[in-house]
């Protein structure tokens, strides 16, 4: 059994959002995120606090995810080149875009 990395409420929102999840409303700090096909959970987006292990398996079962999956998007998110996140955002944007700043 893989330990459960340590991750905030915007990089979960990063990975959860590269899985096809999207955030359809939010209330205080509490995301409330919905897939196409009916899937969804809650990410409570506390700043400089990380989720507990016993609520990342929550949400990881809420989503149908496993601990190799949500390790290998984390990775992926991590090691792209093209992408990096926005501070305070979960948006990815291109480095070579115009926008890019």
């Amino acid at each position: 059994m893989t330990k459960l990395p340590s991750l905030t409420g915007k990089e979960l929102l990063a990975v959860l959002s590269k899985t096809g999840f999207q955030i359809i409303r939010v209330r205080g700090s509490h995301h409330f995120l919905r897939h196409s096909d009916g899937r969804s959970t809650v990410v409570p987006v506390h700043a400089g606090e990380s989720i507990g292990p016993g609520l990342l398996l929550r949400i990881l079962r809420d989503c149908d995810l496993t601990r190799e999956k949500l390790e290998s998007l984390l990775w992926s998110i991590q090691t792209s080149p093209w992408h990096q996140p926005i501070a305070g955002s979960t948006k990815l944007i291109d480095k070579n875009s115009p926008s890019a700043g």
